[in-house]
């Protein structure tokens, strides 16, 4: 009935998130409790949840109380002689009674210390004598008070400051009464408000009264709901022209025996606190029935000049002192997450309004893949947190969600937001075996502070996204002293304190690294981004939308024709020749078979923008007919006779004279290198050319049964031309077993294989993102091109067996780590390890 109200709209997750903001279950809990100005029951049901042994609800309109009643009577056994003297800590509970009767009335029949706990939500701005009516409250409480109240026109005006205290002063026990000559007060079914002269106290004048009876005061501040901000409005937004919300929480407990007769100036003794306001409910089954919805609130602290001290204290919930961040040390622990979405939208500039804007690209992007369903749209949260853009996306309707946070306690809070079906790992890299259509990275990147780091995990991000697939960036960048000085601002105008703001760009001064703008964009684009746009920008914190460049590859049309060993040794080159039989493009494989002469089939800096780094072209021959080829410049070839080949007979040619070096006969399997041209003749097989690598000349195989290593899902290797120094390429031999249905996986780089033995099926993700299978049969090649996810498996019965070309290696020797080196001994000590009587690198071939 109170959802329309402008002045307090009741909504489910309002009242959820005020029960959560003010009542305190380890206030409640064993306690009596007098709610004054209970409207329908909703706050006297929440807290006999929190174990309260009885409520006393009241109110001064009938029709609420009523309605109060046969809410209450669902749930809770009534007891209407609960203020017939009886002593309620004796009071088995628990159970209430509904009492129609005017406040002032009520409290003067009542005794000192009758209630443990009153409860005073939107009263004290309804009479012409608050200070009285507070005083009666202080009297009957024994042991809290828990007020919600408007903040005075003057303060939330800014007419007079309620932070700095610089009208006010405590010390004196001063505050404000302002006169307001129509109070705002809901009545049942509507939003309208009682008219009349009434007499609003401000918090300072609350705050004084109850010091000086002996209590301290909690300011508990409600921030906005990161998906509904609008919904608590009334507590947390400040209005245009505005210093302060409309209302506001305190929580106030008896520290001592004092009554409101006393007034003693307590003041020294006495302390405000402003803190969270999130309780352990989960201890509770009675709470847990309330179906309670994630309190979003906030906590802070400040020192004021008025003559006390304002700190924090951990009650149950967390509060900032409590998150671990100290001696400039940043640990994204169990505190941390806890306070994360409490922080976010004090401390990161528009935040909320970011998680829109990705959802809204996110939707675009869906309509420009044009994808089937949603269903097969993958989204990557990296950087997770505690999942609030997930829980957005998840909203729009995308169910193949991913979320990666480096932080266990992150991934702990969002699970308990998500469902089982999104995905969340605690991992600080992009998984290199799975594949996006957009990956999400907002506020993550600048906690890594080596640059090139941090340019090592925009290479992984690129890497793991589709061809024309969406990066969402959002980081803070560099600030100038004017830049920083007005975020400082907007910080301290959304309630952070001039204290927390210090302290934090202290804190943060070692753990948060801010890089230029320009330093994003180059390498966003040497990463594969070919089109990189600012969609927002506010204060240094910058969103970047990038998309990955789509990969293209150049068929070139030149008819197939064979070469004598003259026309190739004339040439100088090898001529530039169509793909041939090619029987399978996703844009990313690339699937042929062997035709009748030589044939250039694959070029990476011509075909592919990812692999154009690590440079190699793949050629196949078949026939009879002679003849040359030659090196790319500083290069090598690498080849492999196929399976079915009739013999093949090898020249191992010198660079410079083009005369035999050697002169071998190939069987089928076997296998060659060498860094010069070679002359052919006869038989079929396949070859690598790669500029700039000066290979060892080698005749192997045939190839094994079996590789000699261990691979992955009970597969194994064998490498059959090793790197010669750490980082060249290799060529390897793979073998699958029956059965096998390899995990789904990329590479770093690309490669170019054959089927030599066997058969089986290649099941890979295209640049559409759409699932394929090929079949893999003898003497069919293909190229896989860099972090494209692949899998092969075998039938029951069959083995597979394939011989692969890497571009590059993680493994091998290096000039100060190679086994004679490193057993090379020198009075106990390892050559390696002795600079001085090692040769110099300078003398080497590469």
């Amino acid at each position: 009935e109170l959802q329309g109200s402008v002045d307090n709209p009741i909504t489910e997750r309002t009242l959820l998130t005020k029960c959560e903001a003010l009542l305190d279950p380890e206030i409640l809990r064993g306690n009596s409790v007098l709610d004054l100005g209970a409207c329908m029951g909703a706050l006297s049901h929440y807290i006999l949840c929190a174990g309260a042994t009885c409520v006393v609800a009241t109110d001064a309109n009938k029709d609420l109380c009523d309605k109060a009643r046969l809410h209450l009577r669902e749930q809770w056994v009534e007891d209407p002689d609960l203020l017939q003297g009886k002593d309620l800590r004796q009071v088995a509970g628990p159970c209430f009674q509904v009492v129609h009767c005017g406040i002032s009335e009520l409290l003067a029949s009542l005794g000192t210390g009758s209630f443990d706990v009153i409860v005073a939500t939107g009263v004290l701005h309804c009479f012409t004598d608050p200070v009285k009516v507070l005083l009666e409250m202080v009297r009957v409480a024994k042991k809290a008070l828990l007020i919600e109240a408007l903040h005075v026109a003057a303060f939330r005006d800014g007419l007079l400051s309620d932070v700095h205290r610089d009208v006010v002063s405590l010390q004196h026990g001063n505050g404000i009464l302002q006169m307001e000559p129509s109070s705002a007060s809901n009545k049942a079914g509507g939003a309208s408000a009682c008219t009349g002269v009434s007499v609003t106290p401000s918090r300072e004048l609350i705050e004084s009264i109850m010091f000086n009876c002996g209590f301290n005061c909690t300011r508990v501040r409600v921030v906005p709901h990161p998906q509904h901000p609008s919904d608590m409005a009334v507590y947390n937004k400040v209005t245009e022209g505005a210093a302060l919300p409309r209302r506001y929480f305190l929580r106030c407990q008896r520290q001592d025996s004092k009554s409101a007769g006393d007034l003693l100036p307590l003041l020294e003794q006495a302390e405000v606190r402003e803190e969270d306001a999130s309780m352990p409910f989960g201890q509770d089954n009675q709470v847990e029935n309330w179906n309670r919805q994630k309190c979003f609130t906030e906590d802070s602290s400040s020192k004021n000049s008025g003559g006390y001290s304002r700190q924090d204290q951990v009650l149950e919930g967390p509060t900032k002192d409590s998150v671990t961040y100290s001696s400039n040390q940043w640990v994204l622990d169990q505190s941390v997450a806890d306070m994360y979405d409490l922080h976010a939208v004090m401390h990161i500039p528009d935040y909320l309004e970011v998680i829109s804007t990705c959802v809204r690209l996110v939707e675009k992007q869906y309509k420009v893949m044009s994808l089937q369903d949603r269903a097969a749209f993958s989204v990557l949260d990296y950087g997770s947190a505690t999942g609030n853009t997930l829980e957005a996306l998840l909203k729009a309707g995308f169910i193949n969600l991913h979320g990666v946070d480096c932080s266990q306690a992150m991934v702990n809070a969002a699970k308990k937001k998500l469902p089982d079906s999104v995905e969340l790992r605690c991992h600080d890299r992009v998984s290199a075996s799975q594949v996006y259509h957009a990956v999400l990275a907002n506020w993550t990147l600048h906690y890594v502070s080596d640059r090139e780091v941090r340019r090592k995990h925009i290479h992984d991000i690129a890497r793991a996204l589709h061809p024309g697939g969406m990066l969402v960036l959002t980081d803070k960048t560099e600030q100038s002293s004017l830049v920083s000085e007005l975020y400082h601002e907007w910080k301290m105008a959304q309630g952070v304190t001039t204290e927390e703001v210090f302290e934090k760009s202290s804190v943060f001064e070692g753990a948060l690294s801010s890089h230029e703008v320009s330093w994003y964009e180059e390498v966003l684009r040497e990463s594969g981004f070919g089109k990189v746009t600012v969609v927002s920008a506010k204060f240094g914190f910058i969103t970047w939308m990038a998309e990955k460049i789509a990969r293209t590859v150049n068929h070139p049309d030149q008819p197939i024709r064979s070469l004598t060993a003259n026309e190739g040794r004339n040439a100088g080159q090898p001529p530039t020749v169509a793909l041939g039989a090619l029987i399978h493009s996703g844009r990313d494989f690339l699937f042929w078979t062997v035709d009748d002469g030589l044939q250039q089939r694959y070029d990476s800096q011509k075909n592919s923008a990812e692999d154009a780094s690590k440079p190699y072209a793949v050629w196949t021959w078949k026939g009879p007919d002679e003849f040359v080829m030659e090196c790319p410049h500083d290069g090598s070839l690498l080849g492999c006779i196929f399976p079915d080949s009739a013999p093949v007979k090898l020249q191992m040619l010198d660079n410079n004279s083009s005369n035999p070096v050697s002169s071998h006969e190939l069987l089928p399997g076997m296998y060659f290198t060498h860094s010069g041209p070679v002359s052919i003749c006869g038989g079929s097989g396949y070859m690598i050319t790669v500029p700039g690598f000066c290979a060892m000349p080698l005749i192997g195989g045939p190839i094994e049964e079996e590789g000699r290593l261990p691979y992955i899902d009970g597969c194994s290797d064998s490498l059959l031309i090793p790197p010669p120094r750490l980082g060249d390429p290799c060529l390897n031999f793979l073998h699958f077993p029956p059965g096998i249905f390899q995990t789904r996986h990329t590479h770093p780089s690309g490669r170019a294989g054959i089927v030599v033995r066997g058969k089986g099926t290649c099941i890979y993700v295209d640049s559409a993102g759409q699932e394929c299978s090929q079949p893999l049969v003898p003497g069919l090649c293909f190229v896989i091109p860099t972090d494209t996810p692949h899998s092969f498996k075998t039938e029951a019965g069959e083995t597979m067996d394939v011989v692969a070309f890497h571009p590059d290696s993680d493994f091998g020797p290096t000039g100060d780590s190679h086994p004679m080196v490193n057993r090379t001994i020198v009075n106990g000590v390892s050559a390696s390890l002795l600079p001085e009587i090692r040769t110099n690198e300078d003398f080497q071939k590469r």
